[in-house]
């Protein structure tokens, strides 16, 4: 029978697990490699996770609920839906630019297409998240009829850029040599209110 986990130990091993899966992914880490990492022997780890796989979907899930609760206080505090746009999209590109490990759990997980992980970054890791933002559109576009879609685009422009950055310096003299978040967010922005 497992353990209630103690918050020190479970999330030492969420803090030390995040590394190793966005380096090597889930089917390059083992249960051994986590116990490691961690200054534990791997039987100890079973004691907090039925498995590695819920281990995996935890970390993930740890990586990204800080990040929404933050973004989720931020919007409530603001009312015009222009400017609560504006701090989703730059929120959400600072997000992704600091946060390589979970930038790319995602990018692995769209790449190995496992249905059970992917349901799992859907209906518990992206969809209030999705929720947000299409709520967002629909108060700025009330006649806006696909404000998912459009807010899984904002989100793909914004991963899109962070992911051909390395690309930026051999591609055109014309893009700018240094892309950051606001850059980034402020040309998301621009298409999606001309767009929308």
């Amino acid at each position: 029978m497992m353990q209630a986990p103690t918050s020190n130990s479970y999330n030492n091993i969420l803090q030390k697990s995040l590394p190793l899966f966005a380096k090597h992914g889930f089917k390059g880490v083992s249960m051994r490699d986590i116990a490691r990492e961690v200054g534990l022997k791997a039987p100890a780890l079973y004691n907090h996770f039925h498995d590695k796989q819920q281990l995996y979907l935890k970390v993930i899930a740890f990586s990204f609920e800080n990040k929404t609760r933050q973004l989720s206080s931020l919007l409530d505090e603001i009312r015009d839906p222009k400017k609560k746009l504006e701090k989703l999209i730059f929120s959400l590109t600072s997000m992704m630019v600091k946060d390589e490990n979970f930038r790319h759990l995602i990018q692995r997980e769209l790449l190995d297409g496992d249905s059970e992980r992917l349901k799992y970054l859907g209906s518990e890791v992206f969809s209030d998240l999705l929720v947000t933002s299409s709520n967002i559109i629909k108060e700025l576009r009330p006649n806006n009829d696909e404000p998912e879609l459009t807010a899984l685009t904002a989100m793909g422009m914004i991963r899109q850029h962070i992911d051909l950055k390395p690309l930026y310096p051999y591609l055109s003299n014309k893009l700018p040599s240094q892309i950051d978040a606001k850059t980034i967010s402020n040309h998301v922005l621009k298409i999606l209110l001309q767009g929308i």
